[in-house]
């Protein structure tokens, strides 16, 4: 949708009609000490595509380990045997120096695990704010 990456590339300079902003701030204990982000989610549907809505999660600051990070969730309807469906299809993209250094395979492994939690999270929230919106 390339109105929702133009605004996401211009925030907090442009708008886009029909989105919902949010910002947030997350504590997650990550390694040796707990990471402070600062976090712009948006939830758009856009008008030429009434079947499809997108939550997209862009940080913006964090106090470390975090070079940058993108999630986005994207719902899509359909229909199987005239039965109507709704998919869920989620992307998280981040960079960061916490696997640079001499214990980079232990905090792998942390990170691995906290990755996986966080992931469950994030897609337990988008359920219940999608369910929130379509009801």
């Amino acid at each position: 949708v390339p109105e929702l990456k133009t605004y996401l590339e211009q925030y907090p300079g442009g708008s886009l009609t029909g989105a919902r902003d949010v910002s947030y701030w997350v504590k997650e204990n990550y390694g040796l000490k707990p990471v402070i982000s600062i976090v712009h989610g948006v939830i758009y549907q856009p008008p030429s595509r009434a079947d499809r809505a997108f939550v997209v999660q862009k940080q913006i600051y964090a106090s470390h380990y975090y070079d940058g990070s993108l999630a986005v969730a994207t719902l899509l309807s359909a229909t199987e045997n005239g039965r109507p469906l709704t998919y869920l299809v989620y992307a998280n993209r981040s960079r960061g120096d916490l696997l640079r250094g001499g214990f980079g395979g232990v905090k792998r492994n942390v990170l691995q695990s906290q990755a996986r939690k966080a992931a469950q999270e994030t897609l337990a929230t988008i359920k219940s704010q999608l369910e929130a919106v379509v009801h």
